[in-house]
């Protein structure tokens, strides 16, 4: 019989409550229940806000969409991995300078490194294919020619000087 009872219940559906409705006499109360925050709304100033400072509108530059405002150009001697702005030592420009790399000392040296701890049968090679490890080339985009390169292993940097 326990079973037929608990079978019963599980097949009867439950219909959800009827939505909340305000009777008239809720409605029409003279004392309502106060809230948390009606002591706030009454001490809360009606005051509006207005901006002192005027709008400033954002400068324009110039007027052709071609202009390009450029940092001032960094001495090459200060020059790492990124490209930045400097003067060309050959043609005398202020360029943004193109990178590429060039294996160095620090990929030979990870690469021996690799082989003394019995890394062999190829490992030792990835060296080779990380751009972290190699040397760091910044090239003219006007004229072509090498301006500087950043070593890697010691952070020095050897300037091609012009002419």
């Amino acid at each position: 019989m326990e079973r037929d009872s608990s079978d019963s219940k599980k097949n009867t559906i439950e219909e959800p409550p009827p939505p909340y409705t305000p009777t008239a006499s809720a409605t029409s109360s003279t004392n309502p229940v106060p809230r948390e925050t009606d002591h706030l709304k009454a001490s809360a100033p009606k005051t509006s806000y207005s901006n002192p400072y005027p709008a400033i509108p954002n400068p324009t530059y110039g007027t052709s969409p071609d202009t390009v405002i450029l940092t001032p150009a960094v001495p090459l001697t200060d020059i790492k991995d990124q490209p930045v702005v400097t003067t060309c030592p050959h043609c005398r420009k202020v360029v943004l300078s193109h990178t590429r790399y060039r294996n160095g000392s620090a990929n030979w040296l990870a690469s021996l490194a690799l082989m003394c701890f019995g890394l062999n049968g190829g490992c030792c090679l990835i060296p080779f294919c990380l751009n972290d490890l190699k040397n760091v080339i910044h090239e003219c985009p006007n004229c072509g020619r090498i301006m500087a390169e950043y070593a890697r292993l010691n952070g020095d940097v050897n300037i091609y000087r012009g002419r």
